[in-house]
């Protein structure tokens, strides 16, 4: 910054008061191979005479896709993030005390697919405090969705990851999903802190949790009903083997 002899130093140089949009629509966010978020940006960076800089405004979501194959679910043990959500901190001045008030939102913008998850999910944020230290609030939903097993299909009846202003460092999970399999009905409750969920199985008529996991995993049924299990067992692994075939094909999910 250029300054006189008697104007101070660096340090204290303030801007001068602007008033900047910033605007587009369908703009990339992000685009990496998994994962690419799309939305339409209304942003407005401020300073005026009395009060400090500050960017507002909205981000409504577009159509945007989370990707992940067998290989990354399974190859790779899942880490913490190295910063809370937002995951990010704006150390240089005279930025760092810029203030923030972004909403975020979209309604079935999030599309997730994997081998064992797809749905569809909305949001709203809201994007708060300074640069230098930002606060996230607010909440992402499940709108429709399934996990798949290899002998299960469990559609999620709710889905809820909530970031709370009393804890937003530690967003939280709340979400169930059930259907039938071999005459059981399951229910997956997970619940907790997104980091570290408390996930738990039932079924009527009752079943242990590990009793239920190996049910929907493997086919493998309780000792009494293993016999009269078998040949259901074998047409539902010929299913699963065709269905994961036709995918490979290239054959469309439903509705799309």
């Amino acid at each position: 910054f250029l300054h006189s002899p008697g104007a101070g130093t660096a340090s204290e140089w303030k801007p001068p008061p602007f008033d900047i949009r910033l605007g587009g629509t369908q703009l990339a966010l992000v685009r990496q191979a998994d994962l690419v978020i799309r939305g339409d940006v209304d942003l407005r960076l401020q300073h005026g005479q009395t009060n400090a800089p500050g960017l507002g405004g909205t981000v409504v979501l577009g159509r945007s896709f989370v990707l992940s194959d067998l290989e990354a679910v399974v190859g790779k043990r899942v880490q913490a993030p190295s910063r809370p959500p937002p995951f990010f901190s704006v150390e240089q001045e005279p930025f760092a005390g810029w203030g923030l008030e972004v909403d975020i939102q979209g309604d079935e913008c999030l599309h997730a697919r994997s081998p064992f998850y797809t749905g569809v999910h909305s949001i709203r944020l809201k994007l708060r405090g300074t640069l230098r230290d930002p606060v996230l609030l607010g909440d992402a939903r499940v709108v429709r969705g399934a996990l798949t097993f290899p002998y299960a299909t469990l559609p999620v009846r709710q889905g809820l990851v909530v970031l709370t202003e009393a804890d937003p460092a530690r967003p939280r999970v709340q979400a169930s999903a059930g259907g039938r399999a071999f005459g059981y009905d399951v229910i997956l409750d997970v619940s907790g802190a997104l980091t570290e969920p408390a996930i738990r199985f039932s079924s009527s008529p009752a079943l242990g949790s590990e009793d239920i996991l190996l049910m929907i995993t493997a086919g493998k049924l309780p000792r009494q009903q293993m016999n009269s299990a078998a040949a259901d067992r074998l047409s539902k692994l010929a299913l699963l083997f065709g269905k994961d075939l036709m995918n490979k094909l290239g054959k469309p999910g439903s509705g799309e």
